[in-house]
């Protein structure tokens, strides 16, 4: 293609840009327009619901052995990695509330997207009952929010009905603004009124062994600008924003920051949101390399320059599934590692395949399938290790999923939890895979 080609190319794609960005700017005046009249008419009626109980789930210590599980001499232990699925991560604080019942001690914890949500609510000490009442509290629907939009809870329940969300999307890459659930993450992950940070994360295990992971919680983003996926907190040296947040509260000097700093003093809050940045929903976040003072070597040992501008997304377009956090091949685990995998084919009828009638039915059907989908082709040895858990046709952003649906969702994954804590045996594991 010629230089002339290329121009009126560009030319071409910079107008109707212009156009589709002044279409979905009307729209959104429009909608907004008749949404905020909804919300003063609404108003005087708006009322407060109670967060509501998860119901008795039963007895687990009839049911399975935790000889047969784990062996007479291993400890009453787990690491734990937690598919990403949005929303459908309710179904994980089920399987969670199980692993509880049985009273076995969360060590590793690690995830990607909504798992990465439930894997840090369990590293800070939450059991699977506050987390529901958390949840419920807060209320899924208020995540979706756009500041020129009311927050009326049928509106934020159904997207809005998509139409006066483009305009965000066509400026700032994603419909929603992802500040609510940002602010809530923030006031969840606290100890003391002080912002959990990786510090509070150190593994004590590593005293014993130098070579166990520093941190107890780890989670999966994507940095789409590079094209790699990243884990945190391990992988936030390469990026400068990570450096000037621990020059900031460590009181370092900025030759004495090392990478550990870097890593011990990144918000967890900030690294779910990054992890559970869904493509299209949420807007990406954005950081800068940490680079050399010529601007071109990415600097991970110590403290560079301000460089170019990265766009960090779900952890799920990368791998959604991390099972591989926490393994390593060198050692015999002293305990196991389960996997609880978010399986939108079990239990569920087989449907039709779905054509991509549309732009926007291709665009989400290649988000859908590109956000993990390798990762549910398990190999033996992981297939062994993990929990297949239900969810029940939930979409990944159903934020408006009514509290009934969303009990139903914990209760599949309590039961399908159950049922794989009852075949799983550690001794047969190791004497399969690990010797």
């Amino acid at each position: 293609m010629s230089g002339i080609s290329q121009m009126i190319l560009r030319i071409f794609v910079v107008v109707l840009h212009i156009i589709l960005a002044g279409i979905a700017v009307l729209l959104a005046m429009v909608w907004g327009a008749i949404y905020w009249l909804i919300w003063l008419v609404a108003l005087p009626f708006k009322g407060h619901q109670e967060p509501s109980k998860l119901p008795d789930a039963g007895d687990l210590s009839a049911g399975i052995s935790i000889e047969s599980l784990l062996g007479s001499s291993a400890p009453k232990s787990i690491d734990a990695v937690f598919e990403g699925g949005g929303v459908k991560a309710l179904a994980q604080v089920g399987a969670a509330r199980a692993v509880e019942q049985l009273q076995l001690s969360w060590k590793l914890l690690g995830g990607t997207s909504g798992g990465a949500i439930v894997a840090s609510l369990l590293a800070s000490g939450k059991g699977s009952s506050e987390i529901w009442k958390l949840l419920t509290e807060v209320g899924l629907h208020r995540f979706v929010d756009v500041w020129y939009l009311p927050p009326v809870p049928f509106l934020q329940k159904r997207l809005y009905f998509y139409l006066p969300l483009l305009a965000h999307l066509m400026f700032t890459k994603g419909m929603v603004a992802g500040r609510v659930f940002l602010k809530t993450m923030r006031e969840i992950l606290q100890k003391d009124e002080q912002e959990l940070r990786f510090r509070g994360f150190l593994n004590v295990e590593r005293e014993k062994d130098p070579d166990r992971p520093r941190h107890r919680l780890k989670m999966v983003a994507t940095d789409i600008s590079r094209g790699t996926p990243i884990v945190l907190p391990d992988d936030l040296s390469v990026y400068w924003e990570a450096w000037e947040q621990a020059r900031k509260l460590s009181g370092k000097a900025v030759d004495r920051l090392t990478p550990e700093d870097a890593q011990d003093w990144w918000s967890v809050a900030e690294a779910v949101r990054m992890s559970m940045s869904i493509p299209f929903f949420f807007k990406p976040v954005s950081l800068h390399l940490n680079v050399s003072k010529d601007g071109k070597t990415v600097q991970k040992n110590n403290m560079g320059q301000k460089g170019q501008q990265v766009l960090i997304v779900d952890g799920g377009v990368s791998s959604n599934f991390p099972i591989w956090l926490f393994d390593r091949l060198d050692k015999t685990p002293r305990w196991p590692t389960f996997g609880f995998l978010l399986d939108e084919s079990k239990g569920t009828p087989t449907r039709r395949p779905r054509v991509a009638r549309f732009l926007t039915d291709l665009a989400i059907s290649v988000v859908g399938t590109g956000m993990g989908a390798m990762d549910k082709r398990l190999s033996e040895h992981d297939q062994y290790r993990t929990a297949r858990l239900r969810t029940l046709q939930v979409r990944t952003t159903q934020f408006g999923l009514s509290p009934a649906a969303q009990r139903e969702l914990v209760e599949s994954g309590f039961d399908d939890a159950v049922d794989f804590l009852k075949r799983f045996n550690w001794i047969q594991y190791l004497n399969r895979f690990r010797r």
